[in-house]
């Protein structure tokens, strides 16, 4: 029966928190609006805070195996597929030079899609890490689902603006 060792789910989870914290430092640095500007200041500590908590749970579960009854190439092809499709560029100035010439309606539609992915992609490995850690996943989900809640109130708030 095919594994998956929980550490090479849980890095991809930690590049995606590391490319939002990114991204949101770079839309709070362009933002002319303070709300907009407090929002994104606000995601950027809660992705490096959830990169944290991938962090902790890697060196926790990191060597855990799990054993798949499904077939496990075309699971992580899909899972793989899902990492590498993320919005996030690698550096901060990538991330300006590919998004600044956005307007703000266009950003947090960016933005929102990222959350999407995060919530898709958390959710997915949840079978393959350490049964002990479904319980963090689970709230680190329901945290994306806030930011997402978050963004749409932004986005409403801009279109009546």
């Amino acid at each position: 029966m095919p594994y998956y060792k929980t550490g090479e789910i849980l890095d991809k989870a930690i590049e995606i928190e590391r490319k939002g914290e990114a991204f949101y430092n770079a839309l709070a640095d362009k933002a002319q609006d303070e709300e907009m500007r407090s929002v994104f200041s606000f995601l950027a500590g809660e992705e490096k805070s959830h990169g944290e908590s991938f962090s902790k749970l890697l060196e926790q579960f990191g060597e855990h195996r799990t054993e798949l009854s499904w077939d496990f190439w075309d699971y992580m092809a899909g899972l793989q597929l899902l990492s590498d499709q993320g919005v996030f560029e690698d550096d901060k100035q990538t991330v300006k030079q590919t998004y600044m010439d956005q307007d703000a309606a266009s950003l947090i539609k960016t933005a929102m899609q990222f959350e999407r992915d995060s919530i898709l992609y958390y959710s997915e490995m949840r079978p393959i890490v350490a049964a002990e850690a479904h319980g963090i996943i689970d709230e680190l989900v329901e945290q994306e689902r806030d930011h997402l809640r978050k963004l749409i109130g932004l986005l409403k708030t801009l279109d009546q603006g």
